[in-house]
């Protein structure tokens, strides 16, 4: 038998509830009987029934005005009025421009991305093979190579042209081409020699000259500059 601390009655151990205690860890018996339970937890509910709850009004916000505020400027593409901080700044603290630095990054991102786009991408060169910087510039890569008559593996991502480039277990092979001279070396003479002064005389340039001479403008170079002076 057990006394309930509720209504003071001595009832058997069944009349009272149980629960599990898990800081304790173990099964512990209530000191209400379960009649002084029912009753309570009636009461309780009832209370809550006949209770008015009322939230309380929170009082609204007072209206800042930044335009009066010193260090607040009104950025020009968000249209938000931001501390001096949300901008760059210039030597004397004052905005560099009326774009705040979240409104100007994204500027700079879409300019950048447009150039990218002009260029045909990135100009910039990756050191590994079949690395690059953006999508644009792979692109006008596979392009030009196709249009070179270069073919991509995509196994062993290696470019290849039947007859000039191969690939063999994997590695790139260059075919060996032999070189075919077209006609007869030229002999330069003493009379090829002063055409060559004469019209540098003249203020040809050396590109003129090897048009007109059939030669090279190396091999122009090296003539004039052995046996000629330049006027």
């Amino acid at each position: 038998m057990n006394i309930c601390t509720k209504c003071g009655i001595d009832k058997p151990i069944e009349e009272y509830e149980t629960y599990w205690h898990s800081t304790q860890n173990k099964t512990r018996t209530r000191r209400y009987c379960r009649d002084c339970c029912k009753e309570q937890r009636r009461l309780y509910r009832e209370s809550i029934r006949n209770k008015k709850i009322t939230q309380p009004v929170s009082p609204e916000p007072p209206t800042i005005h930044y335009s009066t505020l010193p260090d607040y400027y009104n950025c020009i593409d968000c249209n938000n009025w931001k501390h001096i901080s949300d901008f760059y700044q210039r030597k004397d603290k004052k905005p560099l421009n009326k774009k705040c630095k979240d409104c100007q990054r994204e500027c700079d991102r879409m300019k950048a991305e447009q150039k990218r786009i002009d260029n045909g991408g990135s100009l910039m060169v990756p050191f590994k093979p079949n690395v690059y910087f953006d999508k644009y510039q792979k692109e006008n890569t596979f392009e030009l190579m196709g249009l070179m008559g270069y073919l991509y593996d995509e196994e062993t991502g290696i470019w290849w042209k039947p007859g000039v480039k191969e690939i063999v277990d994997g590695k790139p092979v260059f075919l060996k081409i032999s070189k075919q001279l077209h006609g007869r070396p030229r002999k330069i003479t003493r009379e090829v020699i002063n055409q060559m002064i004469e019209m540098r005389n003249k203020k040809w340039t050396f590109a003129k000259i090897g048009i007109k001479l059939d030669l090279s403008e190396s091999t122009i170079q090296k003539y004039i500059s052995l046996y000629g002076k330049i006027g």
